[in-house]
């Protein structure tokens, strides 16, 4: 039985809020020889690593106050549809923008000229346009796999994780072997599945003191691997595409963030931004795509491009959050509704059923 989440957690929220602005930043265009020079592979690149660790954290904590006890509650129609809808209905409104603005463009484009509803299905799947346009198919494997990570980890938690981890290296060594494209590769979840498992087996562990030797060790490895292979351009064995935030060079802010998560520490205008950073992350893929180059023209110095692109991603990304939550809490209460309906519609059928003469 579904309860009301009663979890909160203000430092996952705060951390979403930082890494929002991190992905804008990251996002705005940079030369190479700038991002090195400002060691974004040890922060700004680390937004998403981050993301994916909190996803694990906070939906493990989800299920826990939510009573989820094996597979069954979660594939409920109830508990999966609002997973569902959470991450589908502000996608598909940016969606929906997005290809208005395709077909106010001359030419198709983005669509290589052939303009059709397969294309539109095709490019709805793949996660519409844009900087970080992976994000939406990502998360929404996320609701259908993470259920089984959290078992694997809640029934042992070292071995669960140490699991998860060689799923995701087993992963890598595959799509190397097989030359995977990089198009593909971009929009599969199991690229992070070590560090989404690491929130989980956070939270599970969120009582205990972890060891420093761990940390120290976890950190060096992540922080080694992007001096030799993102900063000396040592071509890495197996790990092809994305290497500054791939699952080894995330290894270098595990430690830093399960000291951060159990801060308690309050700051109203970053929670804020976490709590719409799904939302701002949306708003951003259409400025970058559409908009920023225009933007750019208007200003004459580089940091003020920057400054712009911060605003105007946040103030329409908190606007588009405010409405959309709005919105979608109405739908989810109707589907809620209508399938307590259904199960008790059911469950009288069953009844009839079962004590009929």
């Amino acid at each position: 039985m579904e309860v009301k989440s009663t979890f909160r957690n203000h430092m996952l929220d705060i951390i979403k809020g930082v890494c929002i602005l991190f992905v804008i930043i990251t996002h705005y265009d940079w030369q190479e020889s700038e991002r090195s020079s400002l060691l974004f592979p040890f922060w700004i690149d680390m937004a998403v690593p981050v993301f994916m660790v909190i996803s694990g954290y906070a939906n493990a904590a989800s299920y826990k106050q939510n009573q989820i006890q094996c597979l069954a509650d979660i594939y409920s129609f109830r508990f999966l549809i609002k997973k569902l809808l959470r991450f589908t209905i502000p996608f598909s409104i940016i969606y929906i923008l997005e290809v208005f603005i395709e077909i106010c463009m001359e030419g198709n484009l983005l669509f290589n000229g052939s303009f059709s509803y397969i294309n539109i299905f095709t490019c709805f799947l793949s996660g519409g346009w844009g900087p970080g346009s992976y994000y939406y198919p990502i998360m929404i494997q996320f609701v259908f796999v993470f259920p089984i990570v959290y078992f694997v980890i809640k029934r042992n938690h070292t071995l669960g994780f140490v699991f998860c981890l060689l799923a995701n290296a087993i992963f890598e060594i595959l799509q190397y072997s097989y030359g995977m494209n990089e198009s593909f590769y971009r929009l599969l979840l199991f690229r992070y599945l070590m560090l989404i498992a690491f929130g989980c087996f956070l939270y599970q562990n969120r009582e205990k003191n972890f060891s420093a030797f761990w940390g120290i060790v976890s950190l060096a490895i992540g922080a080694s691997f992007i001096i030799l292979f993102v900063y000396k351009n040592h071509p890495p064995v197996f790990i092809t595409y994305w290497t500054s935030t791939c699952w080894i060079a995330g290894l270098y802010v595990l430690p830093i963030l399960t000291m951060l998560i159990k801060l308690d520490f309050r700051c109203t205008v970053l929670e804020m931004l976490g709590r719409a950073s799904y939302n701002i992350f949306l708003v951003q893929m259409v400025y970058y795509k559409f908009y920023a180059s225009n933007i750019y023209e208007k200003i004459e110095r580089r940091r003020y491009e920057l400054l712009a692109s911060i605003v105007i991603c946040i103030v329409i990304g908190l606007v588009f959050y405010w409405g959309e939550s709005f919105f979608t809490k109405k739908i989810i209460k109707r589907l809620e509704r209508f399938s307590i309906k259904k199960d008790n519609s059911i469950s009288d059928w069953l009844d009839r059923q079962l004590f009929k003469s």
